[in-house]
């Protein structure tokens, strides 16, 4: 009787809508009364499971070759996007460094511009061993026309320092920081256009300062004194000692002022290079006159 029932054409008529009908009437039940089904959900995960990764594997097969090749060619593409983004990065910091060159290069020509200097470019190529020395040897020689007493500057108008020493290929500069490099005299301007300004006399302080007594000077329309103010630029005025061509470079700014200890009406200031002195990598040398047609400019043959 019940066979006949299951197979009979009216109970298969009704057996795919009550089922949906059945299903839809457990998903609106609470979970709570469904907990009895977790028994079948297990029976049917131990069936099934060991089927769906021999189906798994069936698929692999069938189409392994599409699948590598795909993923071959992502990576390929994601090598070449790394590798032409990596050349875009590049090729842009060059360019960048290129054009911080090329404004160094003319805020020194524009420093003094009557005077026949030619900027030479180069690296630093090697540091003292002795701690207490700043000094650092450059690629750069006497084949270009570098001598001793040569002015050596950074980022344009920083005043670096001069040559000591200088060979065929390389040369040895002395910065003004170093504690052997004795006194330099600089000039602080308040206003160009009425001329107030003072001088100062300055000596390393050691960790790439500079400090000493500035000029006791006051106003001649207030007579009030002329004093120094952190953050005003600090000039080379030095013809006795330095060559025209390094007149005005930037020793560097005002850090701090304090009174003299023998003369409290006396200011000393400390001063700060724009730059690490001691810890630059490439540096502008002003030669006099030109160079060598056959040298390039930033390099030798």
């Amino acid at each position: 009787m019940v066979r006949s029932l299951i197979h009979s054409p009216r109970a298969r008529r009704f057996a795919l809508p009550g089922a949906i009908a059945i299903s839809a009437i457990l998903c609106l039940l609470p979970l709570r009364w469904l907990s009895w089904l977790n028994d079948f959900q297990d029976l049917t995960l131990t069936l099934v499971g060991p089927l769906s990764r021999q189906f798994e594997k069936l698929l692999e097969w069938r189409a392994p070759a599409l699948t590598t090749q795909l993923e071959k060619e992502l990576a390929e593409s994601r090598q070449d996007r790394d590798h032409y983004q990596m050349l875009y990065y590049r090729a842009t910091q060059d360019i960048e460094e290129l054009r911080e060159r090329i404004e160094q290069l003319q805020q020194g020509i524009a420093l003094n511009p009557d005077l026949p200097v030619t900027l030479y470019a180069a690296p630093v190529i090697a540091r003292s061993s002795d701690l207490a020395s700043g000094a650092f040897t450059v690629r750069a020689g006497s084949r270009i026309g570098v001598v001793p007493g040569t002015v050596v500057t950074a980022g344009g108008v920083q005043l670096v320092g001069r040559v000591t020493q200088s060979g065929t290929r390389t040369c040895t500069v002395q910065p003004i920081t170093d504690r052997t490099a004795g006194p330099i005299y600089g000039l602080i301007i308040f206003d160009e256009d009425t001329g107030k300004r003072i001088t100062c006399r300055l000596e390393p302080a050691g960790d790439g300062l500079l400090k000493g007594p500035v000029e006791d000077r006051r106003d001649d329309a207030t007579q009030e004194p002329l004093t120094p103010v952190p953050g005003q630029t600090v000039r080379l005025f030095d013809p006795e000692s330095w060559p025209k061509n390094a007149q005005m470079l930037v020793i560097g700014k005002v850090e701090s002022i304090t009174p003299a200890p023998d003369q409290p009406l006396r200011k000393i200031i400390t001063v700060r290079p724009t730059s690490r002195l001691e810890r630059v990598s490439e540096v502008v040398l002003r030669l006099a006159g030109d160079l060598r047609p056959d040298l390039p400019i930033g390099g030798q043959k």
